[in-house]
């Protein structure tokens, strides 16, 4: 397989146009550019998509292109298990995935394989005239001949012999997946680049039968299976052959096309001093006709807000690029962030509370030195701000790399290194374009 790097909400012009092709016939793309990020397999091809402004981080930290593969798969598997918990406490998550589904049984197949082999199962034979006499079945089965002083002679000695073999439909059914999964993704175990843990199963006996038939048989299976591990093995490969039911082998899309909601998640996640405001938050209020009812609406709901010793920074996740006027949150989004900043100051009087946006991209060093610095509400006639009564936005970028590399290892960013966030902003030099 040959590996290719590429970054979400890339321009599908500047690709080779196979690729180009593969990204708008499955509808992964929007006004000419990439919709999608994870990882797609297709022909001899695996198309790495990393989050948006990505690649100058990938470049910087000097990873190869199976690295943040690794690391973009061990995200979206550690998202995906935690949001199919959160979802069963009662949450919603909504981020258009693409095979997110099918990826647990993928990972689950390679490491059992390499950890435990080919599915066998214990099967008993009877034979004759070999191994250890089974002497109720051959009486029972033979006639004896009188020997020597009447003892009786049988010519037919039937025994039973345990055989573990890897002949059967089962192990034929397995073999045929994991060698199919293991072309595409066995460097999700090795660790490197067009390298397997199965090449042996390229000779293996492969069972013939129709894609539905096969889930038939793993569920008969399943009902005559009592180990734990064949039981989650038979499991597994029933949910892989499930959703791969409609699918073309060798072609896999396992991503989101809209990241923003795992951006969230991660900074929520990594970020120091996270508390949850939400429910403490300021909410319409409706009186009805008769002037006694009284109806409390949905009100703010923040991404994230952060406390550090007397300051409050509520901060907006936002997966935009943010190289330039054209690529930021727009009035809603600036209003939002405007309420959010102005009740915190009612919920936290004796804080110091701050603003800010936060984007996927690389600094050279603090936070706020990416391409857009600032935002605030001026006023057009005098050039003057506003900040009184529309509190100023920051805008901070977080590295895509270090952000997945802390999420997947539970890790939290230091107060130090964020600590740009819980400082008054500097008022900008240049004057206000028209």
């Amino acid at each position: 397989m040959n590996f290719v790097m590429l970054q979400d909400r890339d321009s599908l012009s500047q690709l080779d146009p196979k690729i180009a092709a593969f990204f708008l016939d499955s509808d992964l793309s929007d006004n000419g550019r990439i919709t999608f990020c994870g990882v797609a397999t297709f022909d001899d091809l695996v198309l790495v998509v990393a989050p948006t402004n990505s690649l100058k981080s990938v470049k910087q930290l000097e990873l190869s292109t199976c690295d943040t593969a690794l690391l973009l798969i061990r995200t979206l598997n550690t998202y995906t298990t935690q949001s199919e918990n959160a979802i069963k406490e009662g949450d919603d998550f909504d981020v258009r995935s693409q095979g997110l589904g099918i990826l647990s049984s993928i990972l689950w197949l390679l490491k059992d394989y390499s950890h435990n082999g080919l599915y066998t199962k214990p099967a008993k034979t009877r034979e004759i005239n070999k191994g250890r006499v089974n002497w109720h079945r051959t009486i029972a089965k033979g006639s004896a001949l009188k020997g020597m002083g009447g003892v009786p002679v049988y010519l037919s000695l039937h025994s039973d012999r345990l055989r573990i073999g890897s002949e059967s439909v089962i192990s034929q059914i397995h073999a045929e997946i994991v060698r199919e999964i293991d072309i595409s993704f066995g460097w999700l175990i090795t660790g490197k680049e067009s390298t397997r843990i199965a090449r042996e199963l390229d000779f293996a006996t492969y069972s013939a039968m129709p894609h539905d038939l096969k889930i038939y048989q793993l569920k008969r299976e399943l009902g005559q299976t009592y180990g734990d591990r064949d039981t989650a093995l038979i499991r597994a490969m029933i949910s892989f052959l499930e959703s791969r039911f409609n699918g073309v082998a060798g072609e896999y899309l396992i991503g989101v096309s809209f990241f923003h909601s795992i951006w969230e998640k991660m900074l929520r996640a990594i970020l120091p001093g996270v508390i949850d405001v939400n429910k403490i938050l300021p909410k319409p209020s409706v009186y009805l006709e008769d002037g006694k009812s009284l109806i409390y609406t949905k009100g703010m709901l923040t991404d994230i807000v952060s406390k550090r010793e007397g300051k409050v920074s509520v901060i907006d996740a936002k997966y935009y690029r943010a190289t330039g006027a054209e690529s930021v949150p727009g009035w809603p989004d600036i209003v939002k962030q405007v309420y959010y900043a102005n009740a915190l100051k009612l919920l936290f009087p004796r804080d110091k509370v701050f603003s800010w946006f936060a984007f996927p991209g690389l600094t050279k060093k603090k936070i706020d030195e990416g391409p857009v610095r600032q935002i605030r509400i001026t006023n057009p006639s005098t050039g003057q701000h506003l900040d009184e009564a529309f509190p100023p936005i920051g805008c901070g970028y977080f590295c895509p790399i270090e952000v997945m590399r802390f999420y997947v290892s539970s890790q939290e960013l230091s107060f130090d290194s964020i600590s740009t966030i819980f400082e008054e902003l500097v008022e900008p030099d240049s004057e206000v374009a028209n």
